[in-house]
């Protein structure tokens, strides 16, 4: 799966540049150390990165020359600028503030800037690491032999096998020394432009790239290879770190070679056999094993591999099984190295043949494989057994041909049951198919088949070319029926003596001819020396002749002549066997004969015999009538369809008894010629005698004309009445006629009046007393029916009623008589405008028919209000009234008119006056009515100048009212109690007047006094 993302990675992030390696940037260290750069059985973990993003990248050549497939590129600067070619002296990219590595600092000759550090922890599997890089300069070649030039080291931390720890150690070494390698220590000496010519110092490792097209570098060491001596298991710090020294000028970069970082390999065990599968040996063969190294890359192969064996099993080494390996012989090695720069060892071994049947023995081998830190055991068996059996040999194949002309070229294939076979035939080819001519006779040919163990096994195949083209069969019937004196004779079309031939039945014999056969069916096969055949593809029968009985006959069938004593009747016979003999009860010998029969039965025989002595004899009867035609007389039929006719048929001659055969069937008896109770119509007789000869007679029955009958009448016109009619109308058959209807009352003539709705029904009869009925019937129309829809008055003395009323049933169409006459018209089912009370209607129809009808229109009772003056005016307008309503339509709405339009039952804050309050119920129906609110309280000051009241309050129920300079013509008074109702109206007659008030309670009552234009109110409590 890493793979594939790497892949998708170059197809869509590359920076592609021809002839130069490929950038490929997003991917994480991670990813870089543990997919691109680890490799066998190195464990790496807790890697982490120091620089810029721009300064690490995966590369692969692409199609440059450049030495590494792919890997990791460390750079001081952007990686981008390592793309070739290199098309410029002094490339770079300054990543300032880009910090160094104090580790580097630490051996350069000034402070370190834009480090590109990576790190990580691993695990070796071996006693050595090693990884292959090249490190590149822009400072080639111009800064050669200064005193500062870019720095790269491989800082190493972790235990020495030598004693003690490596810290720090740079295991970038020019190989062979202990020398670093940087700029100073590999080149080919300084130039400012061109190609550099010395001093050398160490150029062997050394790379110019003028002009080159892979990379933007000057110049880059070859490729070599870190290595370090480490204890396997253990955990190692490596930094990888690379740095600008004293500027952040020219890019420097190191290139770490995919995969290369090893340590350690895993192993491949896989068995390969000559014989059967690949765990199986059987004596007397020789297998292998192949060692091999999974991990085969470069770095790889630079470390020997141990391979480590343990064997158990039932198998001996030495004895039953031995290595064949000179270095191990007999016995197979515990362990051995596969050395460096080989990939895979080979192991063979064998089987001893030691020619005793035994039981199946087996080696186990157990190699410990995987990462040397993490070993796990891989077992695999060897399977021994005795000397393999070889199976097979020349397949089934068409190896004779016969009846049938041979190919050219005939093809003969052997197979086994073993893998690598060896062929040797007959005919001195080897393979394991050979091809033959086609030679007349029998061929033999055969093979010798072997295994690579030298076992073998012989088989061979004839191959037989006939020519033997067919047989010809001849064939006697047998003569006589059951008699076996049949025979056949077969002789032979080319073939090979000598022959043999097989009869079924009969059985085999040298003899191609068989006699004194029965009938039935017979096949014969013929065998020539070669062993082909030929036969009769069908069965030869014999047949078995027909018997005199089944073959011998008189042709004719029971004769019958009905024509009175025959003349001349010819009597035939057939046969299907030759050389017969015929003898007739006449005498006569031929095979037909020609007699006269006589009135009755007449039998003839004669006899067949063959030439066999059989006799078989054979008759036949002729039966002769003189039967004359019948007569036939008749009586018809008087009433027509009814069948009372009569006939009777005679004859005479023949053979009697006669039968009677009748035509419609069921007319008479079949022993009888009367036949009764006949319908008119055409009839057919026919007699038969006893020799079976038959006459017909036709005859027909009449019958007179039917009486026919018509009724005409006429419906009731009302449904109750009875005024229907009916006329009967007769014709046909026998007059004069006479009727009878189906009730007494109407009458004995053709005419029926006063007739109600019903069925009726009327004989006719004529003077044959032939009766036809006559049914019919009176109908009447439907009852006047009528729906009525009312609409009641909406308000009390309103008279806005209606009815609508809709006839159905009579005769339309219909008119209207109305009572009251002056509430609607004759024309119209509808009136309108009706008071309440009770009215009538009377719907006639086309026919003159009434129905009435009684209908009611309601109203609402009248409205009635009352009034209740709940508190008078003080002055201030703080009186108060209710008003209830019973009658019309509930519910009820209300509306004052004081000054806010009060639309409710009770109304406060009233001041003094009358007021007008309108009640409209649920039909819109409305009624007004008056309440008076006094003042009850008003200061004497206002009215003693007109007059004075006293005592107030009053015990007795009287007041005294004096007038003061006031006519008493002009003064008024009411008295009111709390409800607003009125107690008291009087006209003042004096200038001092004692006012009795009545029996009235005791209580508060308003007295309103009126003094033409003026009101005064003033309240009075008497106090009983």
């Amino acid at each position: 799966m890493k793979a594939i993302l790497l892949l998708i990675f170059i197809c869509t992030t590359c920076n592609v540049f021809s002839q130069s390696i490929q950038i490929v940037n997003g991917i994480t260290p991670e990813v870089l150390v543990q997919d691109t750069f680890v490799n066998g059985c190195v464990n790496a973990s807790n890697i982490f990165f120091t620089g810029q993003n721009i300064q690490i990248s995966y590369f692969n050549k692409s199609n440059s020359n450049f030495p590494f497939k792919s890997g990791i590129l460390l750079t001081t600067g952007d990686y981008n600028e390592a793309l070739g070619p290199n098309s410029q002296t002094g490339a770079g990219t300054s990543l300032t503030p880009g910090p160094g590595d104090s580790n580097l600092d630490a051996i350069a000759t000034d402070n370190t800037n834009d480090a590109s550090v990576l790190e990580f922890d691993f695990t070796p599997s071996s006693d050595t690491i090693n990884f292959r890089y090249i490190f590149a300069s822009e400072e080639y070649d111009e800064y050669v032999n200064s005193s500062y030039n870019d720095i790269f080291a491989f800082f190493l931390t972790g235990p020495n096998p030598a004693g003690g720890n490596y810290v720090n150690k740079n295991i970038a070494l020019i190989p062979g020394t202990t020398t670093a390698v940087s700029i100073n220590n590999v080149n080919n000496g300084y130039t400012s432009s061109g190609v550099p010519t010395g001093p050398c110092e160490n150029c062997a490792y050394y790379q110019n790239n003028l002009n080159g097209q892979s990379v933007e570098y000057d110049a880059f060491t070859k490729a070599l290879i870190a290595t370090a001596v480490v204890v396997p298991c253990s955990t190692y710090h490596i930094k990888i770190a690379v740095a600008d020294v004293s500027d952040h000028a020219l890019d420097s970069g190191v290139f770490l070679e995919a995969g290369s970082f090893s340590s350690g390999g895993q192993i491949a065990m896989n068995n390969f056999s000559q014989v059967g599968d690949n765990n199986s040996l059987y004596e007397g063969c020789e297998n292998y094993y192949v060692f091999s190294r999974l991990d085969s890359s470069a770095s790889a192969l630079n470390d020997s591999v141990e391979v480590v064996l343990s064997y158990s099993g039932t198998a001996l080494q030495g004895v039953d099984i031995s290595t064949t390996d000179t270095a191990y012989f007999p016995y197979f090695p515990t362990s051995f190295w596969i050395s460096a720069g080989q990939i895979y060892d080979t192991l063979y071994y064998t089987a001893h043949n030691d020619s005793i049947e035994e039981n199946d023995e087996y080696l186990v081998l157990t190699l410990l494989s995987g990462c040397p830190c993490n070993m796990n055991a891989v077992t695999d068996t060897i399977f021994i057994y005795d000397v393999a059996k070889i199976k097979g040999g020349i397949q089934d194949m068409d190896n004779a041909f016969c009846n049938e002309t041979a190919p050219d070229s005939i093809m003969i294939f052997a197979q086994v049951n073993i893998a690598n076979p060896s062929y040797v035939w007959s005919t001195g080819e080897n393979g394991d198919t050979i091809y033959v001519p086609p030679i007349t006779g029998r061929t033999m040919y055969s093979v010798t088949i072997s295994d690579p163990c030298g076992n073998e096994i012989l088989d061979s195949i004839p191959i037989i070319i006939g020519n033997f083209a067919g047989i010809n069969v001849d064939v006697q019937q047998p003569q006589c029926n059951n008699v076996c004196n049949g025979s056949i004779n077969v002789t032979t079309n080319g073939g090979a003596n000598p022959f043999s031939y097989n009869w079924i039945p009969n059985g085999t014999s040298t003899n191609g001819s068989a006699d004194s056969l029965c009938s039935g069916g017979y096949k014969v096969t013929v065998t020539d020396s070669l062993g082909c055949k030929y036969f009769t593809s069908t069965p030869v029968t014999l047949i078995n002749p027909a018997s005199l009985s089944s073959s011998s006959y008189i042709t004719n069938t029971t004769i019958k002549y009905c024509n009175g004593t025959g003349t001349n009747i010819s009597i035939n016979t057939t046969t299907d066997i030759s050389s017969i003999q015929y003898l007739w009860n006449t005498g006569e010998t031929t095979s037909s004969i020609v007699v006269n029969p006589s009135n009755g039965n007449n039998t003839y025989w004669v006899q067949f015999q063959d030439i066999c002595g059989n006799i078989f004899t054979d008759n036949i009867t002729i039966n002769a009538s003189n039967m004359i035609a019948p007569s036939v007389t008749t009586t018809n039929v008087l009433c027509y369809n009814t069948c009372t006719g009569t006939s009777n048929v005679t004859t005479s001659g023949g053979v009697t008894p006669y039968t009677y055969q009748w035509y419609p069937a069921g007319t008479g008896s079949s022993d009888s010629g009367i036949a009764n109770s006949l319908c008119a119509g055409n009839y057919n007789v026919t007699l038969s005698d006893a020799v079976g000869c038959s006459k017909t007679a036709s005859f027909s029955i009449t019958q007179l004309t039917d009486l026919i009958s018509s009724v005409t009448s006429t419906n009731s016109n009302c449904f109750s009445s009875c005024d229907g009619t009916a006329t009967v109308v007769a014709s046909g058959a026998t007059s004069p006629y006479s009727y009878i209807w189906s009730s007494s009352s109407i009458g004995n003539t053709d005419t029926a009046d006063s007739l109600c709705s019903g069925n009726y029904s009327v004989t006719i009869t004529d003077s044959n007393n032939c009766a036809k009925v006559k049914t019919f019937s009176i109908s009447k129309p439907t009852d006047i029916t009528s729906s009525l829809v009312t609409t009641n008055s909406k308000c009390y003395n309103s008279c806005d009623g209606a009815i609508s009323v809709v006839p159905t049933g009579g005769i339309p169409p219909y008119s209207y008589s109305w009572n009251p006459s002056n509430i609607g018209t004759s024309a119209s089912g509808s009136a309108t405008s009706l008071c309440s009370g009770n009215y009538s209607v009377s719907i006639t129809d086309a026919n003159n028919c009434i129905k009435s009808n009684i209908f009611t229109i309601t109203e609402p009772s009248e409205i009635i209000l009352t009034t209740n003056v709940l508190a008078f005016d003080s002055v201030s307008c703080n009186g108060s009234a209710s008003v209830s309503a019973t009658g019309g339509t509930s519910p009820y709405s209300y509306l004052w008119n004081d000054t806010t339009n009060a639309t409710t039952q009770q109304v406060n804050s009233l001041c003094k006056g009358t007021y007008t309050i309108t009640v409209t119920d649920a039909n819109n129906c409305s009624k007004q009515t008056t309440v008076t609110i006094y003042q009850t309280s008003i200061d004497e000051n206002d009215y003693s100048q007109y007059f004075t009241i006293y005592p107030n309050p009053t015990h007795d129920g009287n007041i005294n009212l004096k007038l003061n300079g006031i006519q008493p013509k002009d003064v008024k008074i009411r008295l009111y109690d709390i409800t607003g109702k009125q107690i008291l109206i009087e006209n003042i007659k004096e200038q001092s007047e004692i006012i009795s008030l009545g029996n009235i309670p005791s209580g508060v009552y308003n007295l309103n006094v009126a003094i033409k234009d003026k009101e005064f109110n003033q309240r009075v409590v008497v106090n009983r």
